[in-house]
């Protein structure tokens, strides 16, 4: 995996993780709704009364892969921290944690959109380097 490849993660792990989170509220809400009907209808033979239990489970499952998504987000926020160079950092942070366009990352950074992309490059490669490193 490329170190652009790796930073692109972060817009979709987040898209993901605000999913998940609307999951487990509206599990959470799902689990805590206890009913009563009262029918004269017969009730059917293989009824499920773990109904509540199921929902619980159901929740804590999604916790779980919530968390392994937020630590993945981690994981790569900290590759961006690492890097010591502030101009770097910036624009990493700007391009693949706020998702700026390249001219507005020019503008606050007073250089041309050319070195931008120059800097993105350095940064990319510091941060491939890191991930060579580290694995």
């Amino acid at each position: 995996m490329t170190a652009k490849q790796y930073l692109s993660q972060i817009r979709s792990l987040k898209i993901r993780i605000a999913a998940m989170a609307e999951q487990i509220e509206f599990l959470r809400a799902a689990a805590e709704c206890v009913t009563t009907t009262y029918s004269d209808m017969p009730r059917p033979a293989t009824r499920n009364i773990h109904k509540n239990e199921d929902a619980i489970i159901r929740v804590l499952d999604m916790e779980e892969r919530m968390r392994g998504a937020f630590n993945r987000l981690t994981e790569i926020n900290e590759a961006i921290e690492s890097l010591s160079d502030p101009t770097l950092h910036s624009l990493l942070v700007k391009r693949y944690v706020r998702g700026e366009r390249w001219e507005q990352i020019a503008a606050d950074l007073f250089v041309s959109i050319r070195q931008v992309h120059r800097l993105h490059q350095a940064a990319l490669d510091k941060i491939e380097a890191d991930l060579k490193v580290g694995t």
